[in-house]
């Protein structure tokens, strides 16, 4: 329910009968809820013969939204997301020590907050992620983002509306460029929806091995640019509002008398529309997701063929292997952030498990013959050692070698001094 309210400034009109002419601002006032028993203060009238507006002039629009607790809190995790993202990413340009696990040893609460923006590292310098990769990565991150843009979407939604229906008569660019980063506010709400997707599969999947899962493999963006991608259709975001409630009546007070009227919210203008940008978002991530893996299949194929893809997702199990190399600095540091800023669902190869429990527990390379590119890495790791990447139950992330055997910190960190290359299958 909204009041057209009209407000001059001060006219100074003279006491005669004779007319007048002035060029008077005034304000167009629409009110949400507009209180009518106020105390008059006193009053006047005056005859209006003509009304125009002035070509030419400007007009400006405002908006007043009330301050509430959510919004609050909304900002203050903004502020608070910022400086850990912040804090986090340059304790990532650093060479972070590699962590052992110590059964004897059990980790507070304040310790793993704390290795989180300032773990024990090493001077030499690491180029493992970019900031974006390591912000749309973060578990924390995402959830704190997503949980801050949710307790003021209120104030967004209402925001893009209003300014989208003016912008539209007169176009301004850099009303269009604020309506389009205020819809980009949801790419958060995309992340956030896949990390949900994925803790869900985890917990409702029975898959007790790393590949036991074909949905999993599908929860997953190529690179944060396919991430953008999915920011296109948000530019469309304001129009779909309107769109969704274009069907809609205004009575005027002139006509039926308003008064003692009463709206329930959950059928106001903006809870009509939160189902359709729900649907609208999921629709839109699960698009992208598809194209994705569709089009880079032959990048998806390798990637499943290598256990570093392990820490963050499972997916189908292949019998081929992928090699890559790795920098020892990069993969300390890799293994700080699957640990500290990503949830680890610890399920194991099962093929190591086997050879494990075997009697000649070694790694056996198998390249794929049409790979020209693992032949390649092949050839030019002969000699090396090859090493894999596995978790614990707890979600530790291991280093082990051809034998199978877990790499300790004492060897690893002579590794880091030399940035010796990895080959990873």
């Amino acid at each position: 329910m909204q009041a057209d309210l009209c407000m001059t400034t001060g006219l100074p009109i003279q006491n005669t009968t004779k007319t007048q002419n002035f060029a008077v601002p005034f304000y167009r006032v629409y009110s949400k809820s507009y209180c009518t028993s106020a105390v008059v203060q006193g009053f006047n009238m005056v005859v209006v013969t003509k009304s125009i507006s002035v070509p030419s002039s400007t007009h400006y629009l405002g908006l007043m939204f009330r301050r509430s607790i959510y919004s609050t809190i909304g900002a203050v995790l903004k502020y608070v997301t910022i400086l850990i993202g912040m804090a986090g990413f340059l304790a990532s340009r650093k060479t972070v020590q590699w962590h052992d696990r110590s059964p004897d040893k059990v980790e507070s609460v304040t310790e793993k907050l704390m290795d989180m923006v300032v773990p024990k590292y090493f001077s030499h310098q690491s180029f493992a992620m970019t900031f974006d990769l390591f912000c749309y990565n973060s578990d924390l991150l995402v959830l704190l983002f997503v949980v801050s843009n949710l307790l003021d979407m209120n104030q967004a939604i209402q925001y893009i509306r209003e300014v989208n229906a003016y912008n539209a008569l007169s176009p301004q660019w850099d009303m269009t460029v604020k309506l389009f980063a205020l819809s980009t506010r949801l790419l958060w709400l995309n992340v956030g929806l896949v990390k949900l997707a994925k803790m869900t599969v985890h917990f409702v999947s029975s898959a007790t091995y790393s590949g036991h899962s074909r949905v999993m493999s599908w929860l997953n963006f190529s690179s944060v640019t396919t991430l953008y991608l999915s920011a296109i259709l948000l530019y469309f975001v304001p129009d779909y509002i309107e769109y969704n409630n274009i069907c809609r009546w205004d009575i005027a007070n002139s006509l039926e008398s308003i008064n003692g009227s009463v709206i329930d919210s959950f059928k106001s203008f903006y809870f009509r529309g939160a189902p359709a940008i729900g649907i609208g978002l999921a629709l839109n991530v699960a698009g992208v997701l598809a194209v994705d893996h569709l089009v880079l299949i032959k990048f998806w194929r390798n990637l499943a063929k290598n256990s570093l893809r392990a820490p963050s997702h499972f997916q189908h199990h292949v019998h081929h292997v992928a090699v890559l190399e790795c920098k020892a600095r990069r993969l300390s540091t890799l293994q700080w952030y699957f640990m500290s800023q990503t949830m680890c669902f610890g399920l194991p190869e099962k093929e190591l498990s086997k050879q494990k429990q075997s009697g000649n527990p070694t790694l056996d390379i198998v390249t794929t013959k049409g790979d020209e590119s693992s032949i390649h890495l092949r050839e030019q790791g002969k000699g090396d050692i090859f090493h894999v990447i596995n978790q614990s139950d707890s979600g530790h992330v291991h280093l082990l070698d051809d034998q199978l055997v877990d790499v300790k910190s004492l060897a690893f960190n002579i590794k880091i001094l030399r940035n010796t290359a990895l080959y990873i299958c």
